[in-house]
């Protein structure tokens, strides 16, 4: 059983033009500014040599993974990779790093539950929003932030193949994220904490593969410093 421990190293080392890019562009949020970050992200042809400045080794994990039904393990351990390559990804640049919160795990899971059991094409549902905070917080006053990502996955997957995909997500929501200037980047980088959950979008399922949906709830403290860590980890 220990061969099949999953574990995972994480190197992130991007080019200092890239890293003085994202630092200027999260000072300044302007179009130019994200414009330039993508000429640099270009210049370096970091979505064709990705490996070579952002590169993951998994190992173990070879356990199936229910994308209709997660086990605790696998949600924690999903949780922890994201962490985890995120505040690399953070470290290596300059960034804030973020931390993980049970209660935006929790309400991830709730929006993935609803954005599943309505059946909507792919894209951020205000009313699964609204609904989702009123039934994970006592508190009705509190909001918090979501991005979305979806990918296509085989209709049976490991908990390796799950972590890489993740990764893969998890590079499309910052580095490749110019196509919406970068505004699922910002979305993580103001985040005091966030927390994913994912789901099997039925309806999209072809043939031996299937739509998966990566949501991730982002939250940062409007009110009070670090109001929403009470009672959550």
């Amino acid at each position: 059983s220990l061969k099949n421990e999953v574990s995972y190293t994480i190197d992130i080392n991007l080019p200092q033009e890239v890293k003085d890019a994202v630092k200027k562009f999260m000072t300044e949020k302007t179009v130019t500014n994200a414009q330039a970050l993508t000429n640099v992200i270009s210049q370096y042809k970091l979505s064709l040599e990705t490996e070579k400045y952002w590169n993951i080794n998994v190992t173990g994990g070879t356990e199936q993974v229910d994308l209709d039904n997660l086990s605790e393990a696998h949600v924690e351990k999903m949780n922890q990779f994201v962490v985890d390559v995120y505040n690399k990804l953070a470290e290596n640049i300059g960034l804030t790093t973020v931390t993980g919160n049970t209660k935006l795990i929790e309400l991830a899971k709730v929006r993935s539950e609803k954005y599943d059991s309505k059946n909507a094409p792919f894209g951020h549902d205000t009313s699964i929003l609204r609904a989702s905070e009123d039934e994970v917080f006592e508190n009705k006053t509190v909001t918090a932030g979501e991005n979305l990502v979806n990918s296509s996955l085989k209709s049976s997957i490991t908990l390796k193949e799950l972590i890489v995909d993740i990764n893969t997500s998890m590079q499309q929501l910052t580095l490749f994220d110019n196509g919406w200037n970068f505004a699922h980047w910002i979305n993580i980088d103001t985040a005091e904490s966030i927390g994913v959950y994912t789901h099997k979008e039925e309806s999209r399922t072809k043939f031996s593969y299937t739509e998966q949906w990566l949501v991730m709830a982002t939250y940062s403290d409007q009110f009070t410093a670090g109001g929403l860590l009470t009672n959550a980890i």
